[in-house]
């Protein structure tokens, strides 16, 4: 099996567990080691590896991410390099893939954002300042993208994409799943009709959500809970309240029993 050097930004153990777990699990896969700053879940053949305090205090977190990563890919020699996200820690681990000699492999978790208009509608704060969509950028960035070894994606959109745009490097999609057994026998009386999980920020559109409650809750009596929390929870309650669904729509806040609260909903 291969050795595989990752790293990547994320907000929560379900996030990252879904996709690591999957990877460890595989025949092909000897170990992965995840560079990160955030906390790592118990998974077999998964180690992390945090960047050291002072460099942190120093750099400050993604820099010190990043160069702890480089630094680890230089020592170990790991068969696979590779990132979670284009911008920037997908840009890096292409860069050490090089270097070493090892495949590179790039997480395209957001989807089209990460590349479309020179990703001017993701998350990426240096990006995003563009504030105007950007051709040039963009066709930057899926330049960087056709060197990859492998692109893997959660969808087939971005697949789509990718290959509309001439990306031509191997392209798997492989999405999020579900263990139905842990919804066997538990709140069979279901408490809400609806449910989202997510963070309560712009991309996830977690407007539409809330107006598709109004459009049912015209028909019929709808329930609905939003998990997650965020910058735009004010707003989005606001938004609920002058649609007149406050009172069907319960905003759970951060949850760390993710499926609990969707085994409570229909």
């Amino acid at each position: 099996g291969r050795r595989i050097l990752l790293t990547g930004t994320y907000n929560s153990d379900h996030w990252i567990r879904a996709h690591l777990a999957p990877l460890a699990a595989s025949a092909g896969c000897a170990s992965v080691t995840m560079v990160t700053t955030s906390p790592l879940p118990a998974l077999a053949k998964v180690r992390a590896v945090a960047p050291p305090r002072w460099l942190v205090a120093t750099a400050g977190a993604v820099p010190a991410r990043l160069l702890t990563f480089v630094i680890v890919g230089l020592r170990s020699r790991p068969d696979v390099a590779g990132g979670f996200h284009l911008l920037i820690n997908g840009l890096v681990a292409g860069l050490l893939a090089r270097t070493i000699g090892a495949e590179s492999w790039y997480f395209s978790v957001g989807g089209p954002t990460e590349l479309a208009d020179g990703g001017v509608w993701g998350e990426n704060p240096y990006f995003a300042r563009l504030r105007a969509p950007d051709p040039v950028v963009e066709n930057l960035l899926l330049d960087a993208v056709r060197h990859f070894d492998l692109v893997i994606t959660m969808g087939t959109s971005a697949a789509r994409y990718l290959r509309e745009r001439g990306v031509t490097c191997p392209i798997e999609v492989v999405p999020g799943g579900i263990d139905r057994s842990v919804f066997s026998g538990r709140h069979r009386t279901s408490e809400f009709d609806l449910i989202l999980v997510a963070r309560l920020v712009p991309i996830k559109q977690i407007d539409l959500f809330i107006r598709v409650v109004a459009l049912l809750q015209a028909h019929r009596q709808v329930t609905a809970a939003i998990v997650g929390d965020g910058p735009l929870r004010a707003a989005l309650e606001q938004q609920a309240a002058g649609l007149g669904v406050s009172r069907a729509i319960t905003f759970a806040g951060r949850q760390s029993d993710v499926p609990g609260w969707l085994a409570r909903s229909r």
